[in-house]
């Protein structure tokens, strides 16, 4: 990585710079994608106690694009019914809040993973296979909550989108040499930008307004040396991101590999074991796929 940087011309410099710049502006001045409205709201309505769910439809409803895609994963084959929902209400009934906030949180992930190319279909598909795999780790560990999990690990990565989005040539060829060196993306990401993905996403996310555990877990998924606590949110991503490389979902270079600590407080103390993890994270992949491609 740092020869290619040294054999740069000047106007590669120039327009290097420029990039650096920008993803200064992005962390200093907290210039990150905003959620849409509707999803704000409704995110904010599902934390209510006092949901009333036909106001919570009323809302859904104001964003057409988001109520077509609820509505036709309703009525997809995950879910099984015979009479299929033709109303949002009775889509939302059927799916269940736990259901619908992941499906919307999936749908704006998506949307940021929108630059079309090998490297942004990877990022989703490695995204969606890590929150999989949170969700099922978080099983293991009786405090931690499923969905919690899961949206931790779908949004752990999404720092390297916004990186995507900014240096789109650039940020490809780094993921390009981390894959075929299998070296930290992490590296190349501060050589280049001056800063990480792991960074970018806790900035996102905060401006987001997302739950404080969930934003240090993820702005801190790539350093396992530094954690105090095998059983934190943070272990969870640092696990679930190793399972979901050994069950080649996505193509990246290899995550830091879990402490002795976090696997024994996952009871993965052979490879057999850490074998059947994978495999659940794999089939869990090719049911949860199936779901998001209804939409």
């Amino acid at each position: 990585m740092a020869v290619r940087l040294v054999q740069q011309n000047t106007s590669d410099e120039t327009r290097q710079e420029r990039v650096r710049e920008h993803f200064r502006e992005i962390i200093e001045r907290r210039q990150l994608p905003a959620l849409p409205i509707v999803v704000m709201k409704v995110l904010g309505m599902l934390d209510n106690p006092d949901l009333n769910m036909r106001v919570l439809c009323r809302v859904l409803s104001d964003d057409a694009a988001l109520a077509s895609r609820i509505l036709a994963v309703a009525r997809s084959a995950y879910y099984g019914q015979r009479a299929l929902p033709t109303t949002l209400l009775a889509a939302v009934q059927v799916m269940g809040l736990r259901d619908l906030r992941n499906v919307i949180v999936s749908i704006v992930t998506q949307g940021l993973f929108k630059a079309s190319g090998p490297v942004a279909e990877a990022l989703w598909s490695h995204s969606l296979g890590v929150a999989l795999a949170s969700r099922i780790l978080s099983s293991y560990l009786q405090h931690q909550e499923s969905e919690q999990a899961f949206l931790a690990g779908l949004l752990h990565d999404v720092g390297q989108m916004i990186l995507l989005q900014g240096d789109r040539e650039g940020y490809s060829q780094i993921a390009s040499d981390a894959h075929r060196n299998g070296t930290p993306i992490t590296d190349a990401e501060q050589q280049l930008y001056g800063c990480d993905h792991a960074l970018l996403g806790l900035r996102l996310l905060e401006s987001w307004n997302f739950d404080d555990e969930i934003v240090m877990a993820v702005g801190a998924h790539h350093n396992p040396d530094r954690l105090t606590d095998p059983k934190s949110l943070t272990s969870v991503l640092v696990m679930a991101d190793y399972l979901a490389f050994k069950a080649g979902i996505g193509f990246f270079a290899p995550p830091p590999p879990p402490g002795p600590e976090i696997l024994r407080s996952f009871t993965f103390e052979n490879d057999a074991v850490v074998g059947q993890a994978v495999e659940r994270v794999r089939h869990a992949f090719d049911v949860e796929s199936a779901l998001l491609k209804a939409t």
